[in-house]
């Protein structure tokens, strides 16, 4: 029998985003990669740009193809602030 602490922390992190988000959110919730909100369906479900920007930063200061995609991903992120922010701006 596996005793070991992380065992059932899963839904016990389902448990407690479902207490805050509800069984099945109606909108589109904006998360982090927190294992709780893996319950929610993919078209309700977006991760936090800055989350993905921290991952393609870590990536990019690996080695190898992987430093190589990082670094371009890095660049197409910024790409979609800065057109995210134009058209904020445009009237």
């Amino acid at each position: 029998r596996d005793r070991s602490p992380s065992r059932g922390l899963g839904d016990v992190y389902k448990r407690q985003a479902k207490k805050l988000l509800g069984d099945n959110p109606e909108n589109i919730v904006v998360t982090d990669q927190y294992a709780g909100y893996h319950y929610i369906e993919a078209d309700h479900r977006q991760l936090c740009w800055a989350h993905i920007l921290r991952n393609m930063n870590a990536l990019a200061e690996s080695w190898g193809t992987n430093k190589t995609y990082g670094r371009v991903l890095i660049r197409l992120i910024r790409l979609l602030f800065q057109l995210q922010h134009r058209r904020e701006k445009t009237p």
